[in-house]
């Protein structure tokens, strides 16, 4: 349950359910409420709004029900969480622990997919390739799974290897193991990031030797 402050200020009807609310012009001298965030602020008036709908100023109802008849989407959860807690500290509202218990445990396992979404994607994707893994990737002779080895590019390619990493490439581009088979050996560039192959040691190719002619 969600307790609005001083409600009985904001209501003009005692008894029964108001189409509106009155809303006095000195709000705009609250320092309190001046220094709310812009988020706050508005849900507060939404409140405001919710609390009309029973005699005693208070929201009764759970999270997820303010959640939907505010319109707040589940991925804005932890930004309304926030903005509850500003109000509370605010006391602009009060007994909202129990609605803050719900929303940030119905919040965390949200929050922890994200996480692990972006960590899974860490970059983003088309244009946004970085110019310096486009070298790689024009450097590099099998051009397969672009993506995945933008996302390992990322993780294990920092700006202090990045020179080594494209010497060790056009050291290993005139490698036996990379020439053999038409390429067949060379790894996926994913696979090949992934293990740091930059670091290996490869035996280079050996050229034909010309017959001496004075």
């Amino acid at each position: 349950m969600i307790t609005i402050k001083d409600w009985q200020r904001f209501q003009h009807y005692k008894n029964r359910k108001p189409p509106w609310i009155k809303l006095y012009r000195d709000i705009l001298d609250d320092h309190d409420w001046q220094m709310l965030s812009d988020y706050a602020a508005r849900l507060l008036i939404q409140l405001w709004l919710l609390a009309s709908e029973e005699n005693s100023g208070s929201i009764s109802l759970d999270a997820d029900q303010i959640m939907w008849r505010l319109r707040i989407k589940p991925k804005d959860k932890t930004k309304c969480i926030t903005a509850l807690e500003e109000l509370a500290k605010a006391h602009f509202i009060t007994d909202a622990s129990t609605v803050l218990a719900c929303c940030e445990q119905d919040a965390t396992p949200e929050t922890e997919r994200e996480t692990e979404k972006r960590r899974a994607r860490r970059t983003p994707i088309g244009s946004d390739y970085t110019p310096e893994f486009e070298l790689f990737w024009e450097a590099y002779p099998r051009k397969v799974g672009k993506m995945k080895a933008f996302q390992s590019w990322v993780k294990h390619v920092d700006q202090e290897v990045i020179s080594r990493v494209m010497a060790s490439l056009e050291v290993q581009k005139k490698s036996r193991q990379w020439n053999e088979e038409n390429g067949r050996f060379i790894p996926h560039p994913t696979t090949w990031l992934n293990q740091h192959r930059w670091e290996d040691q490869l035996e280079l190719e050996k050229q034909p030797q010309r017959d001496y002619i004075p």
